[in-house]
């Protein structure tokens, strides 16, 4: 993994206090959206995405000398933001600008944790889990979800299958407490759509 200024890695777990970092990037090509997703996503009020819109950090031959500090100073106003990002076509232009995809690379925690909960959303690599049951993992960790992937209780213990498609929400803890009281009580249904 590339390294800025001190050796460290960008994204190592030592650096997780210094600052915020984007959630996610919008990466696309030339005249294939990217402006107008960056607009739409950027107009939500819990989102805050990078002024301007192509900061093009992970780019050698771009803004990853300018290093760390003046990456994550682009999200300044992130605090209270629930997902940050940034938007760049830069970052499919290979081999124009080759080893983004080390720069951006997430790696799996070091040192594994021993006990992460069930339901827990991990990134680690190039990998996303949901963790179905307590258990050790190497993942960071995003959030958790109050919806039982398994349960050998019930007709049909998983909630997954292959092919399934999953798509994401955050929710506040009044949702997440009012969906784990429904798991509790045996009366929560996904939503499939």
């Amino acid at each position: 993994m590339d390294a800025v200024g001190d050796g460290r890695p960008i994204l190592s777990e030592d650096r997780l206090s210094e600052g915020r970092l984007p959630s996610f990037l919008v990466i696309g090509a030339m005249k294939a959206g990217t402006t107008s997703l960056h607009a739409y996503v950027g107009s939500h009020p819990d989102v805050l995405v990078s002024t301007p819109k192509e900061l093009s950090f992970f780019v050698a031959e771009k803004n990853w000398s300018r290093g760390e500090a003046w990456y994550r100073a682009q999200f300044a106003g992130a605090a209270n933001a629930t997902a940050v990002g940034e938007a760049s076509p830069d970052y499919t232009k290979h081999p124009l600008f080759a080893g983004v995809p080390e720069r951006i690379r997430l790696p799996r925690l070091e040192t594994p944790r021993v006990k992460v909960p069930a339901g827990s959303v991990g990134l680690g690599g190039s990998q996303f889990c949901i963790y179905s049951v307590e258990s050790p993992g190497g993942y960071w960790l995003l959030g958790r979800t109050p919806a039982p992937l398994y349960d050998p209780r019930a007709e049909e213990p998983t909630l997954l299958r292959p092919g399934d498609r999953v798509r994401m929400r955050p929710i506040d803890r009044a949702e997440y407490d009012a969906i784990a009281t429904r798991v509790a009580a045996r009366a929560w249904r996904p939503s499939v759509t």
